[in-house]
């Protein structure tokens, strides 16, 4: 799920997208896409899980942020590299979207960001993991710089520290928009 769509004409990633729509393509999307699927291909870099397949959803209040199509399309594992832009106002919104995607496809895991706010505690939806009601179905990760630190942009674990990883998240060679 993101704010836009991967490149689904992207040499490194076109045989592994089942889904995608070619009118909103953004940069953020296509390089998440290529961390996880890029293929092995011999060219450049390839995926960590470069087999997946993609599924690129646009996360949108009129798709309840694309958790229906999550669910519609069986994902096993979804990406949440967003956060909520009023969570005060929006979070118990977006936690009983989960609950009800979860409650229909209670396999399904969901990866979320912990946000780039250089805060103490996670941004939502990650700050979900901590959620008695929903552990085990998130999983928050954070970003750390070549020294295994936390990133100075980055978003502690905060109350999600058990269920909370760290990733490299910085200086990361992955495919953008315009098959590059």
């Amino acid at each position: 799920l993101d704010g836009g769509y991967v490149d689904g004409n992207h040499a490194d990633l076109a045989a592994n997208i089942l889904s995608t729509n070619s009118e909103n393509v953004t940069n953020h999307a296509t390089h998440i896409a290529g961390i996880i699927a890029a293929e092995n291909n011999g060219k450049g870099g390839h995926g960590i899980a470069y087999n997946a397949s993609i599924v690129s959803i646009g996360a949108n209040y009129e798709s309840n942020l694309g958790f229906d199509s999550l669910v519609a399309n069986d994902v096993d594992i979804a990406n949440l590299s967003w956060g909520l832009e009023f969570p005060e106002r929006d979070k118990e919104a977006l936690k009983s979207i989960i609950s009800n995607s979860l409650a229909v496809d209670p396999n399904m895991l969901l990866v979320a960001a912990t946000g780039n706010e250089s805060e103490a505690e996670a941004s939502y939806p990650a700050q979900f993991a901590a959620d008695s009601s929903l552990q085990g179905s998130i999983i928050a990760v954070t970003s750390i710089d070549q020294n295994n630190n936390i990133s100075d942009f980055a978003n502690n674990c905060g109350q999600a520290k058990d269920y909370c990883l760290s990733a490299p998240g910085e200086n990361i060679y992955s495919t953008i928009s315009g098959n590059n």
